[in-house]
């Protein structure tokens, strides 16, 4: 026998009498698998999902597709690109395990890796996203200047985290408003030390806003801003008060008691008080008007009482020479 004949290798013969595919073989001992005309990772892949299924063109398009998939993951600079990589590359190969690792390192936003996450079917890889993802986060938290920033950070942040408690803290230190304080208090759990601190500073912002209250309306809407049982309620409960009674003793005449019976509630003891003077001033305004216009004012400034509307009425009435029958 030749060297020649030694060095030929029917590969076919071989396939035929194993039953072993060609491609097959050839991985299998270091054999090329042959030229193959596509030069994108679109275009093979096209090939492939048009080529007969079992054939061992199919096979060759396979490894190329993996292989060109492999040399777009290598070159990919961001996530973005890497994600693209990611989608195109065969399922479960060596190519789309380094886009899908790229996609994650290269994230910049928690949204990024976030959707990365879900590709993840490994312990490895989904460690890898949520480090990165606490990673973002801090760096958010950290950066962080505003109430809105600081809530945003918190928002992005994965539940139960280092960089949500921080978060939480953060934005509890910024809040500057009630309704920035309600709005962190939300995001915390019952009995927590965030819990804690969000309900101090609440109350703190309360008192601020109740020392601030110049009227009866405005020392209402900083009690009802305040949380049950705080200190701040307390303090707009006394401070009301005090108004109350100030504006009470100063009434003079119908019509303060109507502007001041206007600025309480109705059914408050306050209220029932102020009624009374208002009825009283009605009453005596009436008495005393001596000319139809007076009559007139007195009947317009009178509570909403049948009686003394009708007592207003009939003053009026007198000064058209109407006389009441006795």
């Amino acid at each position: 026998m030749s060297d020649e004949k030694k060095n030929v290798f029917d590969i076919e013969e071989m396939a035929k009498k194993t039953g072993l595919k060609i491609v097959f073989i050839k991985k299998n001992l270091g054999i090329p698998l042959g030229e193959c005309e596509f030069a994108t990772v679109a275009e093979v892949r096209k090939a492939y999902f048009d080529a007969e299924n079992d054939s061992d063109e199919k096979e060759i398009l396979f490894e190329k597709w993996a292989e060109l998939s492999l040399q777009d993951a290598e070159l990919v600079t961001t996530s973005a690109e890497a994600e693209i990589v990611h989608s195109l590359s065969p399922g479960d190969s060596y190519a789309e395990k380094l886009a899908l690792r790229k996609w994650i390192e290269l994230s910049v936003a928690t949204a990024e890796v976030e959707k990365a996450l879900d590709y993840c079917f490994s312990p490895e890889e989904e460690q890898l996203a949520l480090t990165k993802w606490d990673e973002i986060s801090l760096r958010d938290v950290e950066a962080a200047k505003t109430v809105d920033e600081i809530e945003a950070a918190c928002n992005c942040a994965r539940s139960d985290s280092k960089a949500e408690v921080l978060a939480l803290r953060k934005w509890i230190k910024l809040a500057e408003t009630v309704d920035d304080i309600t709005n962190v208090h939300l995001f915390c759990d019952v009995g927590s030390k965030e819990e804690e601190l969000a309900l101090k500073k609440w109350d703190k912002i309360s008192q601020k806003d109740v020392r601030l209250a110049k009227t009866i309306g405005e020392i209402i809407a900083a009690y009802e801003q305040a949380h049950e049982d705080s200190k701040a309620r307390q303090l707009a409960s006394d401070k009301l008060l005090l108004l109350i009674e100030t504006k009470i003793a100063s009434i003079a005449n119908a019509k303060e008691a109507e502007v001041v019976f206007s600025e309480v509630p109705e059914d408050s003891a306050s209220g029932t008080l102020i009624l009374k003077k208002w009825w009283l001033f009605s009453q005596e305004e009436i008495n005393l008007a001596d000319t139809f216009e007076k009559a007139k004012e007195a009947y317009k400034n009178t509570p909403n009482d049948p009686i003394l509307k009708q007592f207003a009425l009939e003053k009026m009435a007198t000064f058209f020479g109407w006389v009441k029958e006795e």
